[in-house]
């Protein structure tokens, strides 16, 4: 069974379209959800969290409708939105106990026994004494994961949670991430492409409203098939090139740059085909580029 179903889903605010007509399904496991800022991942994921109401469609998580069993929905999950606000002049292992108490945990002995299981499964036992005001960034991310996995959800929804980690920090989070998946459902939205390549199995794409894609990454890197090509080029002459033409990454070569270029045809003399990779087929589905 899949763990979410989504089928024309509608949010509108006022005159503007935030998701029109969605169809989504999640399956155990790792999903990565790709989008520009402004795409409507975030008013997704709150409408599946039950923290926004919807227009149209219909959303069954675990087989219960949301609209009809939003209370039964709210036991079975675990949220670390984009901004988390965490309580700097708690210890970790305080600000997790006062989590579990406000999701119910009642029973002194089995709320003590789930913080020092989540606290074991993000590893911050050996910080968890300490103030979160001393936290990094990456800690602080890790500690959201921790009360979210409170209460054992079976699907576990993460907006944005690399933004502004450092790239050690970064690569912990995706591996703290893939290892919990393994058990669970876990949406992760992000603009960062890195983070579903290194991570996910399977992924969607979200542009202005609407679903642009779902499949595997094999397949969303398959959509930039025959469009992407690489030259060697003068570095003065990048931002000559950048005015005609899709540049999704460059690297330098001694006094040269080696561009990747998003193009129906050969963009300069001397391009040559390549093979596309994930971030090649989400670039050719933004600028409405994609092999079909």
């Amino acid at each position: 069974m899949h763990t979410v179903e989504i089928a024309g889903l509608r949010k509108v605010y006022g005159k503007f379209h935030a998701l029109k007509g969605i169809d989504l399904k999640l399956e155990p496991g790792l999903f990565g959800l790709l989008g520009p800022n402004g795409a409507g991942k975030t008013t997704l994921m709150q409408i599946v969290c039950t923290l926004l109401d919807f227009d149209a469609g219909q959303v069954l998580v675990h087989g219960l409708d949301l609209r009809k069993e939003g209370h039964l929905i709210r036991g079975l999950l675990g949220y670390l939105p984009q901004h988390f606000n965490l309580p700097t002049q708690f210890t970790g292992k305080e600000f997790l106990h006062y989590a579990a108490s406000m999701k119910g945990l009642s029973d002194r002995r089995e709320r003590q026994q789930q913080v020092e299981r989540v606290l074991q499964e993000v590893n911050l036992q050996d910080e968890a004494n300490k103030r979160v005001k001393g936290y990094s960034g990456g800690m602080k991310r890790r500690l959201g994961i921790a009360q979210a996995l409170l209460g054992d959800p079976k699907l576990i929804i993460v907006d944005e949670p690399t933004a502004g980690l450092d790239p050690a920090e970064r690569i912990r989070f995706r591996n703290l991430i893939a290892r919990l998946s393994a058990e669970r459902t876990i949406l992760l939205s992000t603009h960062i492409v890195s983070d579903i390549e290194a991570s996910c199995d399977q992924a969607a794409v979200l542009l202005r409203g609407e679903l642009k894609f779902q499949g595997s990454l094999q397949e969303l890197a398959a959509k930039a098939e025959g469009l992407v090509y690489e030259a060697i080029v003068p570095a003065n002459r990048y931002e000559e090139i950048e005015k005609e033409h899709t540049i999704i990454a460059s690297r330098k070569e001694h006094s040269d740059l080696i561009l990747r270029i998003l193009a129906g045809a050969p963009p300069l003399q001397g391009a040559e085909l390549v093979k596309p990779v994930v971030e090649d087929g989400y670039m050719s589905i933004l600028r409405g580029m994609e092999h079909v």
